[in-house]
């Protein structure tokens, strides 16, 4: 391969790892995530509530592995991606208890169904989503 290729291949190469992954990425995330921070937009969480940092949750075919932030108090299970999960256009949001729906635990995790959005499954910790009623189906 002579100079010339070479650097033609590693501009090839930056130009997928920093436009088009970035890219595909949002697109995951805007399909999946951001509906729910769009339904329920972001509200402050009480001064009380239970907060775990670096959470992993999971929407649709995207994993947030170890970057949302939570808070849960009375009102709202609050979820703050971290800054790694903002970077790929993930956004906050709000949910209120009464729009989610406990369907069934996994060992530490837990899914649970929005009502609003029931075409939407969240996997998270099983501490936060336990707190969501459970749903009529479920065992």
């Amino acid at each position: 391969m002579t100079g010339s290729n070479q650097y033609l291949l590693l501009a090839f190469i930056a130009f997928d790892i920093l436009v088009i992954m970035p890219l595909i990425v949002g697109a995951f995330v805007d399909g999946n995530w951001n509906p729910i921070a769009e339904k329920y937009p972001p509200v402050p969480s009480s001064q009380d509530a239970v907060q775990r940092r670096f959470q992993s949750f999971a929407v649709g075919s995207l994993s947030l592995g170890f970057c949302i932030h939570v808070a849960a108090d009375e009102a709202c299970l609050h979820l703050y991606p971290c800054w790694f999960a903002r970077l790929v256009r993930a956004r906050p949001a709000s949910i209120p208890w009464n729009k989610i729906q406990l369907s069934r635990t996994l060992g530490k995790y837990a899914i649970a169904r929005l009502t609003e959005l029931p075409s939407i499954k969240l996997r998270g910790p099983r501490w936060c989503l336990e707190l969501a009623p459970a749903s009529p189906q479920s065992p």
